[in-house]
Parts: C-alpha cells; structure tokens; sequence
C-alpha cells in the first residue's frame, strides 16, 4: 500500500525548522520530503517570495547528494529541455549582511530562468509527480499547489 504525500511531508518535515524557527515552507515542502525519501540530504529550501529573497522556489543539497540529484533530474527530464539546474552553492550573505557566510560541498536546485516563477513551479511540480511515482506515492487528486505568487507571473 502506498503512503500519501501528505503523510510523507508529515514524515521527513514534522518538527525541521530553520535558523529563523521557521518551518519549512508549505509549497517546497512536498518537494523537500520526496528528496529526503529518496536519499538526498536536504540543507535549506525556499518557496520564493515577492517582498525579500529570491521570487523562485529553490533547494539546497548537500554535496553527497549531488550524484543522486543529477541522475534523478535526468531520468525526470529526459528527452526534454531542461528547466532545472544544480550549481555549486559558494554561500550566501549572512542576515545582517556584512559577509559571505561560504558552505563547503553544497548544491542549489533552481529554475535555469529564474524570471518564469509559474514555469519554475511546473518544472518542480513535475519532478514531485516523477518522484512520488518512483516512491511509490500517492498524489492529491487536484493539481499540486503553488504559492499566490507564481500564479502571478
């Protein structure tokens, strides 16, 4: 018997919170718990806002994964132009920023377009349809859903 992506999102995400006591954002996270089913250890994600940070959903891997993550893309993508990518994550700035924080053996997986919010979220959502097959997860019957933002764009 399969289990459903909410109980999966229960399962990898109950009680992960970031350095700010956030928990991990409502639209990434289905995303986040089917990587984390499938063996990718996940750093830090985003949803994408309009009003601070990056418009764009992301996810931040750490390095092991990076093997992991890039064979799944290509066996998600094939045949197809890519609409995501990974990149080596030099670091960020730190919250007052001041400074680089660097990270060591750290991935990011983004939109290549970073400007097409509703195509960055089609190509996530189809990597979560293509993982959850794979995992053996049962999907909401209604479309996947997608901040008020990128429905905007």
């Amino acid at each position: 018997m399969s289990t459903t992506l909410a109980e999966l999102v229960q399962q990898h995400t109950r009680g992960v919170i970031d350095r700010l006591g956030c928990d991990i954002d409502e639209h990434i996270a289905p995303l986040v718990a089917l990587l984390m089913g499938a063996g990718i250890e996940t750093v830090a994600s985003c949803e994408g806002h309009l009003t601070h940070g990056l418009p764009h959903p992301w996810v931040d891997v750490h390095g092991n994964s990076y093997n992991r993550l890039n064979d799944l893309l290509l066996d998600c993508f094939a045949g197809q132009v890519p609409r995501l990518k990974i990149w080596k994550f030099e670091g960020e700035w730190s919250e007052d920023r001041t400074h680089i924080i660097r990270h060591d053996r750290q991935f990011r997986l983004e939109p290549i377009d970073p400007t097409d919010v509703a195509g960055a979220w089609a190509a996530m959502q189809e990597l979560v349809r293509f993982l959850a097959k794979r995992q053996d997860v049962g999907l909401p019957l209604s479309s996947l859903p997608v901040p008020p933002h990128a429905s905007a764009s």
